[in-house]
């Protein structure tokens, strides 16, 4: 089982989504962050720390909206199937550091991310456009 979340801010009223590119030897990965839920951990705990880690974002300034979706994909490894649950936050950083040296944190229009390495995630973002925009407009409503 995995968490990640789907991090979004806004720059203007432009609606900008946290990705990592990963180096993987001459590979580029960019995905959103994501990771394995560890022992005595939520899974949103797990998402938390997974986007500290590969992003660099603090997770006290991560506003939880509600969770956002679960589903499953093929692992790289043959014969391996990952269940993730997926979060939405909103944060007003615009920099950081990602914890992991293999990492880097990309800000990316959300309604024209760029390629992602996994297919999954580009139906995810697309399957649930319109609640993320809905939310990230409440919020930014909120006094």
């Amino acid at each position: 089982m995995t968490a990640g979340g789907v991090v979004v801010r806004w720059e203007g009223s432009e609606l900008m989504l946290a990705l990592t590119n990963v180096q993987d030897g001459a590979v580029n990965l960019t995905e959103l962050p994501r990771g394995g839920i560890e022992p005595g951990e939520t899974a949103e705990q797990a998402a938390r720390r997974e986007i500290f880690e590969e992003t660099g974002l603090q997770w006290l300034d991560l506003l939880l909206p509600e969770p956002l979706a679960a589903h499953g994909r093929a692992g790289l490894r043959r014969g391996i199937w990952m269940e993730c649950c997926w979060y939405l936050y909103l944060t007003h950083q615009t920099a950081a550091q990602p914890k992991e040296a293999a990492h880097e944190l990309l800000w990316r229009p959300f309604d024209r991310p760029g390629p992602l390495f996994w297919p999954g995630e580009r139906r995810l973002l697309d399957q649930h456009r319109s609640v993320v925009r809905e939310l990230a407009t409440a919020a930014l409503a909120r006094p």
